[in-house]
């Protein structure tokens, strides 16, 4: 009865799961692809009409988000164009309660006279193939097309964060620098910075194979070039084209061979600075880290004024080992300032703050670091031992897959959150969930928990047909046990009566032989009395 139960419950997850499964309120950004997270944006102030119309005099007031033709089902055809597109589902409540701040994104694109930018929604259950040719994994989905490149919007369901991706986007473009200053202040407002230098002039297979990663990963980062040597002759550098990131007050050079992969791959392990300062908002950029690679995860307060001095030592020993790139790029290091978060990836209370961890994102493991009292035995030595001892296996990991009843929860939360939005906005679909689901669950007991009745055709014929071979065999074994079982006994009653009739002659004999000695003696004593009398 109990696998029953289980049985019954799986089956009401992997349907609601797979009646969920394109509804969700957030998308993630596959490898390769640029996702967007909150971060001040510029505003651009270049003025015109939407779609290169002819300026209107007043302000014009969106009425709805229109829709893309239906002719438009492969990215192929958005090309050369700037298109920022809402891909949804007409039966998914997170689509409908997004629509509203998609159509603030455009009624702002309209009052800011943006030019050169379509915007509009598609429904993906009109044609199959959308789905597969733009990689549509969940809705709503947010992406928009410029210059040859695809970015996925992530963040938060927002008006101003989609008009601020939006931005991002639109501003991507390879700078040039030309002098010291002009480089201190793309530093001052980018904690990264991707720099290319050119030896007086730019190399065509280099600025070409650069230009395109910085097109595609434009929002990761910040790309720059220039031809001036003498901006980077504090740096060592002494072969030209190279490739360098500025991050941490420092700059590191790019040793791979020239290659599109090569520099994006190089570019996603290095967009982060070494010990950034996240919150539940900013975290979620570092949970799609480069495979294999883990987070050094320092907890602390948010508030200066709870940080104790050996809080803030503890912050600067940390800093130290991350900016040391000791354990780098197998680690990467951040100073979290949320506890409830903590408290969702360590699926327990935070015994203390601060706190020091690993974290796996891949498999949802973390590995406790073991300090003294109050952060006071960290050290620089002590961090790295313990980062390398992770990364050999010598430490368990706790959390993870292990957390049956954390997994079941978070299941368990999921399907009530998307079964109550479905009450709300579709009710008819609700009902018509749940008596599918009472329908599988009656059909599962009446077809798999009863014996059927006659043999079932294939595989269980042939099981039928052993099990009479064997219960046939099985008669035939016994059957011959009963018989020489009764040979036994005949044989031994043929035994005893031989064995009786022996006895009885032998005794007839003995008989005999003693009735024959009695009548010679009776003979022998009247021939004695007979002479006695003659005398």
């Amino acid at each position: 009865m109990l696998a029953y139960r289980l049985s019954v419950l799986g089956l009401i997850v992997v349907s609601l799961c797979v009646l969920s499964s394109y509804c969700t309120s957030e998308t993630a950004g596959s490898d390769g692809e640029t996702t967007a997270d909150d971060v001040p944006v510029k505003e651009n102030s270049e003025k015109g009409s939407v779609g290169g119309g002819k300026t209107q005099p007043e302000k014009l007031v969106v009425a709805f988000v229109p829709d893309y033709p239906s002719k438009i089902v492969h990215p192929g055809m958005l090309a050369n164009t700037t298109h920022f597109i809402m891909f949804y589902a007409s039966w998914c409540s997170h689509s409908d309660s997004a629509l509203p701040h998609f159509k603030d994104t455009l009624q702002h694109v309209v009052d800011q006279n943006i030019t050169g930018l379509h915007l509009g929604k598609i429904e993906i259950n009109k044609n199959p193939g959308i789905v597969k040719n733009f990689k549509i994994r969940s809705t709503p989905t947010f992406i928009m097309y410029h210059r040859g490149a695809r970015y996925v919007y992530s963040g938060e369901l927002s008006s101003r964060h989609l008009v601020g991706f939006l931005h991002r986007v639109m501003a991507i473009n390879l700078a040039e620098v030309s002098s010291v200053r002009e480089l201190s202040e793309v530093q001052r407002d980018h904690p990264v910075v991707f720099l290319v230098v050119y030896d007086g002039q730019t190399d065509p297979d280099w600025h070409h194979t650069y230009s395109t990663v910085a097109q595609e990963r434009g929002l990761l980062a910040k790309f720059v070039f220039t031809t001036k040597t003498d901006l980077v002759q504090d740096l060592n550098v002494t072969k030209f084209p190279t490739l360098l990131v500025m991050k941490d007050g420092g700059a590191h050079k790019f040793s791979d061979s020239l290659s599109t992969h090569n520099i994006g791959k190089w570019v996603s392990r290095e967009r982060h600075p070494a010990f950034p300062k996240v919150n539940e908002e900013t975290f979620r950029p570092f949970t799609n880290l480069v495979l294999g690679c883990k987070l050094v995860v320092l907890l602390v307060h948010d508030d200066l004024n709870q940080q104790r001095i050996t809080e803030k030592r503890l912050i600067d020993t940390v800093r130290r080992v991350a900016e040391s790139r000791k354990v780098f790029p197998q680690y990467q290091f951040v100073q979290l300032t949320s506890v409830p978060l903590a408290e969702r990836i360590l699926q327990s209370p935070v015994p203390e703050v601060p706190s020091l961890f690993i974290y796996d994102p891949l498999t949802g493991q973390y590995y406790p670091f073991q300090s003294g009292d109050d952060g006071k035995g960290v050290t620089e030595e002590g961090i790295k031992d313990f980062c390398k001892a992770v990364r050999r296996g010598k430490i368990e990991p706790l959390g993870g897959g292990r957390s049956v009843w954390t997994v079941f929860g978070s299941w368990w939360t999921r399907l009530h959150t998307v079964y109550q939005a479905m009450t709300i906005h579709h009710p008819w679909l609700s009902v018509g969930a749940g008596f599918s689901l009472c329908s599988v669950a009656v059909f599962y007991t009446v077809t798999c928990l009863r014996r059927p009745l006659t043999p079932r055709p294939g595989r269980g014929r042939r099981n039928a047909q052993a099990s009479a071979a064997r219960s046939k065999a099985r008669r035939r074994q016994m059957k011959l046990a009963a018989e020489q079982g009764a040979e036994q006994r005949n044989g031994s009653a043929v035994r005893r009566r031989t064995k009786h009739k022996q006895e009885e002659k032998e005794e007839g004999e003995e008989g005999a032989l003693n009735g024959e000695s009695e009548q010679d003696s009776s003979h022998d004593s009247s021939d004695d009395t007979h002479h006695k009398h003659n005398s």
